[in-house]
């Protein structure tokens, strides 16, 4: 894992990852998994929004999508986060500098929710199947075990069939110990899984 100082001097030379293939047509992409710094605010908040667009678009009407996705996208605090010992946000940044995927793993949530959380990841759409939600995913358990963790949980909307197949292949499974969720556009699930 890099820092953000050095991903920006690394911007446009070196990075961890490549994807695509170069066919002579197709430029390789790279990209690096970083943590996220406060400069990268407005593009989390971006990528946030075109994948809950995605994500939901097919289950809500398109007025009430836009009206809802940017109104939780320039609500939640990834500021704070950013800032905090207690928890982890990441970016995946691709080879122009662009942020095409983030996730955040919250170490201390309390009440019923006792272990730590992956409580977002969300990968632009045009970055989807591409092993960046894999990375994020990697990348926020290892800083959970890092903490001295062997469990964590997450949720996921229970309609959102390639989300929870995606948990599931990275050996995520239904944990029943909590209740589901209601919220004002879908249910959300909790998986769990045992990291070491």
């Amino acid at each position: 894992m890099v820092t953000p100082t050095d991903a920006t001097r690394w911007c446009g030379r070196r990075f961890s990852r490549w994807r695509g293939q170069s066919n002579g047509d197709t430029p390789l992409v790279a990209r690096v998994v970083r943590r996220a710094s406060p400069e990268d605010v407005h593009e989390i908040e971006d990528v946030y929004l075109r994948s809950w667009r995605a994500a939901y678009g097919s289950s809500v009407g398109s007025a009430r999508l836009e009206e809802l996705g940017a109104s939780r996208a320039r609500s939640f605090d990834w500021s704070d986060g950013i800032r905090s010992p207690h928890v982890e946000v990441l970016v995946g940044v691709e080879s122009a500098c662009v942020v095409a995927g983030v996730a955040q793993a919250n170490e201390i949530l309390g009440g019923m929710r006792n272990l730590p959380e992956i409580t977002m990841l969300y990968v632009d759409p045009s970055s989807w199947g591409t092993g960046l939600a894999t990375e994020l995913l990697a990348g926020c358990t290892h800083w959970i075990v890092t903490r001295g963790h062997r469990e964590a949980r997450l949720r996921v909307a229970v309609d959102h069939t390639r989300a929870r197949r995606f948990y599931e292949r990275e050996g995520w499974m239904p944990d029943g110990a909590l209740a589901p969720i209601a919220t004002e556009l879908t249910t959300l699930v909790y998986y769990r899984k045992v990291l070491v």
